[in-house]
């Protein structure tokens, strides 16, 4: 059944990454394939832009989603011991991997998701974008801890250095180079975004797994193509509505998270705050992209994500998000057991299909 899949997503946001190392900052597996999708989109956005090499974004953005279930599965194989692994003994890892996607493809879920798992496994050149953003982004997460705890990263600081040079030399260096102390504006504009890791949901309310923003961002990306598929959209619209999904509460990296009673606290305040959002997510974060044509639509997703074509299939996702965070919470949480209640009796008023399907197929398993 599908919750046997929501289950393997909701297992991310409790496996951190440079778990057996001293860190600064608690980085969990959904931060970073969040974190990485936005590094790949971006890359491949400007590589599009300037070298006029088109790139499969929906391709792009599914094998980065499916990606996760390696970890999800083998959380105990660290990214260090997995590059290694797939070094030393291919043929090995290829069985891990295998074990991984046919787990999937006996699950009881649509059959278009079952094609999609079969889709990915095909080598495209996407797989190289991913693989570099999954490098870039290893780095700078080690390079951050390395500045404390230096004796403990140097060597896995200088082993991603070597890797990706021996694998792409410089073959993306003009556009994302592995030099934290000497950031271009692309790189200032995806370091911005990765803050959302430190960012959390339900920030009022004590919480027994916290949720941050990055994570979410995997989550409701995740639940949107979910929808997509149930709800019959074509490949085009549900890329469409990944892209959205991946893009909405990025401007809560610049603004914060401003509830909705706050901004209902005096009238027009809500309008004043969301005019006010525009000109600094403009001036904060979508500035160090005013070189590209792309950051037009970038801009449209963050700041305008529920007006566009899907805008409400992907709300539909976020409000699903939500209701599964509450339900965690809701076994010692008073305030999120009502949370849960009233999210979930507003599903209910929905007329999708999807809505029926995750409700009875997905939520079931979790209540129990």
């Amino acid at each position: 059944m599908i919750w046997n899949l929501l289950s393997h997503v909701f297992r991310g946001l409790s496996i951190y990454r440079w778990n057996t190392f001293p860190r600064l900052r608690e980085i969990s597996s959904l931060d970073h394939l969040a974190f990485v999708a936005h590094v790949a989109i971006t890359l491949a956005s400007i590589i599009e832009e300037k070298e006029w090499k088109k790139y499969n974004t929906g391709l792009l953005l599914r094998k980065i989603l499916w990606s996760g279930f390696f970890t999800f599965q083998y959380s105990d194989i660290s990214s260090e011991l997995k590059y290694r692994l797939k070094k030393h003994s291919p043929h090995l890892y290829t069985l891990l991997e295998d074990n991984v996607y046919h787990s999937l493809l006996d699950m009881d879920i649509p059959d278009r998701l079952k094609t999609d798992i079969t889709l990915i496994q095909q080598p495209t050149p996407e797989d190289e974008i991913i693989a570099f953003s999954k490098a870039w982004a290893g780095y700078y997460e080690v390079y951050h801890n390395s500045l404390v705890y230096k004796d403990a990263y140097a060597p896995l600081l200088e082993n991603i250095r070597l890797r990706v040079i021996e694998e792409w030399g410089e073959r993306f260096f003009d556009y994302l180079d592995l030099e934290p102390t000497n950031q271009t504006d692309v790189e200032k504009y995806l370091v911005t975004i990765h803050r959302l890791a430190s960012s959390y949901r339900w920030n009022l309310v004590q919480r027994i797994q916290p949720v941050s923003v990055l994570s979410h961002t995997y989550i409701i990306t995740f639940f949107s193509y979910l929808i997509g598929i149930l709800e019959e959209k074509n490949d085009e619209e549900i890329t469409d509505m990944l892209l959205i999904a991946l893009f909405h509460d990025i401007p809560e990296v610049i603004t914060g998270d401003v509830i909705t009673p706050t901004k209902q606290a005096v009238p027009w305040l809500e309008k004043a705050i969301g005019e006010i959002e525009v000109t600094m997510v403009h001036d904060y974060l979508l500035g160090y992209l005013s070189e590209y044509n792309f950051s037009k639509a970038f801009a449209e997703r963050m700041l305008h994500p529920w007006d566009m074509k899907n805008g409400k299939l992907v709300k539909l996702a976020d409000t699903f998000s939500a209701l599964f965070e509450a339900l965690i919470e809701s076994g010692r949480s008073p305030t999120f057991k009502e949370t849960y209640k009233s999210i979930k009796k507003k599903l209910y008023t929905y007329e999708y299909k999807s809505v029926d399907y995750i409700l009875k197929y997905g939520i079931g398993y979790f209540e129990n």
